[in-house]
């Protein structure tokens, strides 16, 4: 393993971090919205095309979950990025003051 010193700052992780986190919550709202559409649409349409509503919505609901998993996952991924290196760094700092 290297002896090197990671560089990263950590206060930019967070704040990415966070940028997800707030994407993964926003998704979630338009998710909410689409079903709030997809109501009013079939309260005041009824025609040839209603049937389609229900397969559409599915689709893009389908993609929007998707993508706030993303934004979910990313936000984790680099929350464990940081604190994995933090580790690194105080485990090496630790053997490099043993050694001397």
């Amino acid at each position: 393993m290297s002896q090197k010193k990671l560089v990263y700052n950590t206060e930019y992780m967070d704040k990415t971090s966070a940028t997800y986190k707030e994407c993964a919550e926003y998704t979630n709202s338009v998710i909410v919205e689409l079903a709030i559409v997809k109501t009013v649409l079939l309260d005041n349409y009824q025609g040839q095309a209603t049937d389609m509503v229900f397969d559409l919505y599915d689709k893009i609901k389908e993609h929007l979950d998707l993508l706030k998993e993303c934004f979910a996952q990313m936000e984790r991924y680099i929350t464990y990025s940081k604190e994995t290196m933090l580790e690194l760094d105080y485990s090496l700092a630790l053997k490099m003051k043993g050694e001397k």
